[in-house]
């Protein structure tokens, strides 16, 4: 890890934009919930299957990454959606959208970054025969 940090490399986004809205971290996790997720549902799903009654419970986690391609243009495609809400319920202003989704955008084309969807979590079970 010691010689990634010393090469620049680092897991967070550097866009200037993102960094300038205050508790851009929290403020991603609580506006979900806030507007009906269920935080940390990842975890709930195989419990809730069992508890059900299923059998034969499983369950596989993906997260795609890349250098190019729709898996870098999730985020600013996200931003794009998301920011009505994000305008309505004052995490930002418009011209920091706006920055940002630009931000976004520059980052996707650039081929000499990385980024990534958030964790895709499937459960599956059977009902049991009777």
């Amino acid at each position: 890890m010691r010689a990634l940090r010393s090469c620049g490399w680092n897991s967070r986004s550097p866009l200037p934009a993102l960094a300038s809205v205050k508790g851009t971290e929290m403020a991603d996790s609580t506006h979900y919930v806030i507007r009906g997720g269920l935080e940390g549902r990842e975890r709930l799903r195989v419990p809730l299957l069992k508890q059900g009654g299923f059998e034969d419970v499983g369950v596989a986690i993906t997260q795609p990454v890349g250098t190019e391609g729709e898996v870098k243009l999730l985020n600013p495609l996200t931003m794009e959606n998301i920011a009505s809400a994000v305008l309505a319920d004052g995490l930002a202003s418009q011209h920091e959208i706006d920055e940002v989704v630009r931000e976004l955008y520059d980052f996707a084309t650039d081929p000499n970054t990385v980024a990534g969807t958030p964790r895709v979590v499937q459960a599956w079970g059977r009902r049991p025969t009777a």
